[in-house]
């Protein structure tokens, strides 16, 4: 059988393609580990919402709620959801004292890992360092935050 530089060509850009997919899988990582990173970031944002909302309800009624259907039931508050992106179970929430509860979430992935095994690969959850956004920082799993209201006068 005699090699032409047809096959040779064909088999160099075989080669590549094969080579492309392989890289982009070890820099984006595989779809299910993707999929579950944009359900984490999905429920930080939730979370987040739900304690602007919860810190609005509370300079309005100088109270927070007893349970999130009725934050998520309140006038002059706006919130998109108070479910799991996944589950659709509504997230965990309990108040601890008048001005402090507890918002918890089950992650898929923990929020320092990375997309892939590549060097180059963002994490999970892009953290700045200040104390706002640390304060998402999650294992896989359950996790569970203490989050004290934010008055109109101690906004940061």
């Amino acid at each position: 059988m005699k090699i032409t530089g047809l096959k040779i060509f064909v088999g160099s850009i075989t080669l590549c393609v094969i080579a492309g997919i392989i890289t982009a899988f070890i820099v984006v990582g595989l779809p299910s580990t993707e999929r579950a990173r944009r359900m984490d970031l999905q429920r930080v944002n939730n979370l987040q919402q739900i304690t602007y909302a919860l810190d609005i309800y509370y300079n309005l009624k100088k109270t927070i709620p007893d349970d999130l259907q009725s934050l998520s039931g309140a006038q002059d508050v706006y919130i998109e959801t108070i479910n799991d992106p996944q589950t659709k179970q509504p997230y965990e929430y309990r108040k601890l004292e008048p001005t402090k509860y507890e918002l918890c979430a089950v992650f898929e992935l923990a929020a320092d890992d990375t997309r892939g095994q590549g060097k180059f690969a963002p994490p999970i959850v892009p953290f700045s360092g200040n104390a706002a956004d640390m304060m998402w920082k999650h294992a896989a799993g359950r996790q569970c935050f203490e989050i004290q209201v934010r008055t109109a006068d101690k906004r940061d």
